[in-house]
């Protein structure tokens, strides 16, 4: 895991980061690829709305076996403010080896340790189940 967090990735945007850089506690590390159902990008629209809120959480969508294109496009039809981590050649996606697509992976960014792991919300009861998760975390 650490390996995924130290690597520069590129975003929709060109610009390259690290997520070990990102200036927060954990990172909710959103996993899905174009395809992927409707119900589960929109939990994504909502969690990247959570973020400001809480500090300690940074949202970061990985859209694999994408392109930048495809990116840009789901991230204006979500309305998201975020930008989308690019793993064209499903890199990062084998890293992390979720069970399936989409995944959400919650990890300690100074240390890289997975904390939580979770299948998409396929209602507004599972979603808020997550993020009460997230708040669980929070106050640790």
């Amino acid at each position: 895991m650490r390996a995924v967090l130290t690597r520069s990735w590129a975003t929709d945007s060109g610009e390259m980061v690290r997520p070990e850089s990102f200036d927060s506690k954990y990172l909710v590390l959103y996993l899905f690829t174009p395809q992927d159902c409707a119900a589960c990008l929109f939990e994504l629209a909502g969690l990247s709305r959570f973020s400001p809120e809480h500090p300690d959480f940074r949202v970061v969508p990985v859209m694999g076996f994408s392109n930048a294109d495809e990116a840009r496009q789901t991230r204006a039809n979500l309305g998201l403010d975020i930008p989308i981590l690019q793993d064209p050649q499903g890199e990062l996606v084998r890293a992390l080896a979720p069970p399936k697509m989409p995944w959400k992976i919650v990890v300690e960014t100074a240390t890289g340790k997975v904390l939580l792991e979770d299948l998409p919300a396929a209602d507004t009861f599972a979603a808020q189940k997550f993020l009460g998760r997230l708040e669980a975390l929070e106050r640790r």
